[in-house]
């Protein structure tokens, strides 16, 4: 009998919750194109040249630590890659047969864009031409305001399509880390990929569905009984 997975790391477990809450296609293709550029400017955004550990004494060797020019500070953008590539080489670990090597790129698509964002949050700021002015605009800046449009951009998925609050009002954790695997995951279903796994899925993303608009109508009717009573009062 083959172990139970962790909760966590059941990838059907774990793609059902947050596709229930992604069913509508315009929604979920606002996901498609948002949540990786919101994990490259995330890291840009988190990116600082003072590690966390920065009042800490630590050897030279640790300290100098770089790759292609970019350094490996102990900063809160290497702490927030190194947690997703955790654990989707975790979640690869757990369910090799059905990922195939997603989790691995995964984490490598995390990593390359870490030193991406390093590299970036170090350039001189960017002049842009407003008039006869001209504008001096950081590429933290310029992060800074994609990541808010793409935050908007979801925000208006789930309130004008999806007509359901974004899965980070039930479970923060959980969405953040499975919002970048389950974008990926879409792009191969459409691609006609993984489709034992697609069709698995898609009935228990289904049956999440059904039984929240059940549970939507009941606190509904709830709803309207207090007020009409409320009214006769």
């Amino acid at each position: 009998m083959a172990p139970k997975k962790a909760g966590l790391l059941d990838i059907e477990k774990q793609f059902t919750f947050y596709a229930a809450y992604h069913d509508n296609t315009v929604n979920k293709w606002i996901h498609i194109v948002c949540i990786w550029p919101l994990i490259f400017t995330g890291l840009m955004l988190l990116w600082t040249n003072a590690g966390i550990v920065s009042q800490i004494s630590l050897p030279s060797s640790l300290t100098n630590l770089s790759v292609q020019g970019v350094p490996l500070t102990l900063n809160w953008a290497l702490l927030a890659a190194c947690v997703y590539i955790a654990f989707y080489l975790s979640l690869e670990f757990e369910n090799a047969k059905k990922m195939t090597g997603l989790g691995i790129f995964a984490a490598a698509l995390v990593a390359i864009l870490y030193f991406v964002a390093g590299r970036l949050v170090a350039l001189p700021p960017l002049h842009a031409a407003y008039g006869k002015q001209s504008v001096e605009i950081t590429y933290r800046q310029a992060a800074l305001a994609t990541h808010g449009m793409c935050w908007v951009a979801q925000f208006i998925g789930h309130g004008l399509f999806e007509g359901r609050a974004p899965a980070l009002f039930t479970n923060l954790v959980q969405a953040f880390l499975m919002a970048p695997i389950f974008v990926l995951l879409e792009v191969v279903f459409l691609l006609g990929g993984k489709k034992k796994l697609h069709k698995s899925i898609a009935a228990r993303v289904q049956e999440e569905i059904s039984a929240y608009k059940i549970q939507r109508e009941i606190s509904s009717g709830k709803g309207r009984v207090t007020r009409s009573k409320s009214k006769k009062a």
